[in-house]
């Protein structure tokens, strides 16, 4: 084709090719981009020029639109979920622009509409016989109809209303099958269309239409009776209703549109619904009857209009109603069924329902007279209960006063925190600070009984700690807990024997300010001291201070370590609370490696932070489970200034 600059293009089974006769050379396209994509153009079919000057180019692989001025490519594609509005293929065979500069595309999937405000496409689904059709050519006649050249006959399509009409053999075509981009329209206005076969010419505006309105009338009523009997055929003439017999649930009803033409090509629309409801048409194409299955009893109206061989409808639909009997279970029969028995059953039940609540009312007597003694000891126990909770607040208010106050620890040591979340109202877990000349105590004790017996044990170890600290002016951490076990043996040693199963568990530093060094000793905890982005851990011993005292001192000798401090060391002490809390998705421990890791992540941070984090993230892990012992972790970091 010539463009209206002069140039002249060639659609080629291996890309498009551009002659310009001023400068007397050839351009090819074989690879093209579009938005930055590359594309391949090989079988191209059909080339057009727009009103606008644009270049439009029908190939196997999509449609490409050229824009002349500004030289750049846009190609169309096949619908997608991520292309809704696409081609409904991408092979193009053919491209039309319509006498209202409407473009029209003949694919391989039927017929498209490209809308150029959203560059979109609108896909002629409402008959199967445009919607399935290879379209190999498009022709326009004057009264704006477009005629569609296809594998499957011709067609003349209105594309305001959206009617078509379908040509074939009868009507004279050379074959089904036309071939692509056959088509031509003469200055006179008469069509030709080729074909496998021949060829078609005609006046598009000589043609004579059949112009009879058919009336439409029901046939036959079939219905499928099962088994080895197949079915069976009634006529409908004169017929108003028809009753469906019980178990016929797949049923035929055949119509005819009384125009005899070409009766094969009559066409039909239907709508099935319930009474009162007004449903929607259905085409059924040129099948002149409709199979129902396995519809829900009712009355239905079933209505149909039909159309001659050339598309002219009746308007006038033909109705005819159908009646679906209920089964068994929802006749009248067995509502009355249904009513007796619910009555039967309804008298029934109030007869033992009444029984019943005379039985429950002599039981509720004799409960009552229970409940009244129940009510008694229940109030003797919360009387009792408030005096012991009571008590044991009071407990708490002495444990907490026996506590260094967080200013007393701060003072001895500013670069610390402690992290204290008892799990009763009395703890077993304590700490413990002195200052002595040079010499800083610290101790982080569990207790390894729960609840008051651990608060007693806890008020020993502070007395005992006091002592031995200030009093005695024991100096190395390993002989006060050899101390500490001493004392516990000094304490139960008279009277009946008690063997104490609970001690303490703990970790003891003593901090030399002048020489900077630090000496510790454990029973049972470790202390962790973070160095060089490393927790070294100083293992404690493992037996306990103040349990089974009545074994030798030499069997139970604590071990003292010395470890000189470094700019930058932070120690960590800690009862197994934090390690052995349960929670997280599956409902396991915390565990050591979890804490080590964790103080390593933020042991860079302030203490503060420290802290903040330590208690936010022992509580994400609990959750919904409850707390299972006392928690308590004591940072300290010698360097930090007052």
């Amino acid at each position: 084709m010539q463009d209206r600059l002069g140039n002249i293009w060639f659609a080629t089974a291996n890309g498009v090719h551009k002659y310009t006769k001023r400068l007397n050379e050839i351009r090819s396209y074989y690879t093209i981009f579009s938005k930055d994509e590359s594309f391949e153009i090989k079988l191209a079919y059909n080339l057009l020029e727009d009103q606008a000057g644009n270049m439009w180019i029908s190939t196997d692989n999509g449609l490409v639109k050229y824009n002349q001025d500004d030289e750049t490519f846009l190609v169309f594609r096949k619908r997608s979920p991520d292309n809704p509005d696409g081609l409904s293929s991408q092979t193009v065979y053919f491209i039309h622009e319509d006498s209202k500069n409407g473009l029209w595309l003949g694919t391989a999937s039927g017929l498209n509409k490209y809308t150029p405000d959203d560059d979109k496409f609108t896909y002629f689904t409402e008959f199967e016989a445009l919607s399935n059709n290879h379209m190999y050519s498009i022709l326009e006649d004057q009264d704006s109809f477009l005629w569609l050249s296809t594998n499957r006959g011709l067609f003349r399509f209105e594309p305001v209303y959206g009617d078509f009409m379908e040509f074939d053999l009868s009507d004279g075509l050379q074959n089904y099958e036309f071939n692509l981009g056959a088509s031509y329209k003469s200055e006179s206005g008469e069509f030709f269309f080729g074909g496998i076969s021949g060829l078609n010419h005609f006046y598009p505006d000589s043609i004579q239409f059949n112009e009879h309105i058919p009336a439409v009338s029901f046939t036959t009523f079939e219905i499928d009776v099962g088994g080895r009997f197949g079915s069976k055929r009634l006529p409908l003439e004169r017929t108003e209703t028809i009753r469906v017999r019980k178990g016929n649930r797949i049923f035929t009803i055949g119509f005819a549109a009384l125009d005899f033409t070409s009766p094969e090509n009559n066409h039909y629309m239907y709508k099935m619904v319930k009474y009162g409801n007004e449903g929607s048409w259905i085409r059924a194409g040129n099948q002149h009857y409709v199979t129902f299955y396995n519809l829900s009893p009712g009355r239905y109206n079933l209505s149909v209009k039909g159309s001659n061989n050339d598309n002219h409808w009746n308007e006038n639909e033909v109705e005819i109603n159908v009646e679906i009997p209920p089964p068994f279970w929802k006749s009248i029969q067995a509502y009355l069924l249904y009513f007796f028995t619910a009555a039967l059953l309804i008298f029934t039940l109030i007869w033992v329902i009444t029984r019943s609540l005379r039985r429950s009312n002599r039981i509720l007597k004799e409960k009552e007279i229970t409940s009244r003694e129940i009510e008694k000891h229940r109030q003797e126990l919360i009387f009792k209960n408030k005096n012991i909770t009571d008590s044991i607040n009071y407990a708490k208010r002495i444990q907490l006063a026996l506590l260094p106050s967080m200013e007393t620890f701060k003072k001895i040591l500013p670069g610390s925190f402690i992290l204290f979340k008892p799990k009763d109202i009395v703890s077993g877990d304590f700490y413990w600070i002195n200052e002595d000349k040079n010499k800083v105590y610290v101790a982080a004790v569990d207790c390894t009984g729960h609840g008051v017996p651990g608060a007693f044990v806890s008020i020993i170890g502070f007395e005992l700690f006091r002592k031995l600290t200030s009093g005695e002016g024991v100096r190395n951490p390993a002989q006060i807990l050899d101390s500490l076990n001493e004392n516990f043996s000094d304490i139960f040693s008279d009277g009946e024997q008690v063997y104490l199963k609970d001690g303490m568990d703990l970790s003891l530093c003593v901090i030399d300010k002048n020489e900077n060094y630090l000496e510790y000793s454990g029973a049972f905890n470790p202390l962790y001291l973070v160095r060089d982005e490393t927790i070294i851990e100083i293992k404690a011993n493992r037996f306990s201070v103040g349990a089974d005292v009545h074994f030798s001192a030499e069997q139970r000798a604590f071990k003292s370590h010395r470890i000189y401090l470094q700019k930058g060391d932070i120690m960590y002490m800690f009862s197994d609370g934090y390690a052995d809390q349960f929670g997280g998705p599956e409902g396991k421990k915390f565990k050591y490696r979890r804490f080590r890791h964790l103080l390593l992540t933020i042991h860079k941070l302030p203490l503060d932070k420290q802290k903040a984090i330590l208690d936010a993230s022992i509580e994400e892990w609990r959750g919904d489970y409850d707390q299972v012992d006392d928690i308590m972790v004591i940072g300290i970091k010698t360097d930090q200034e007052k």
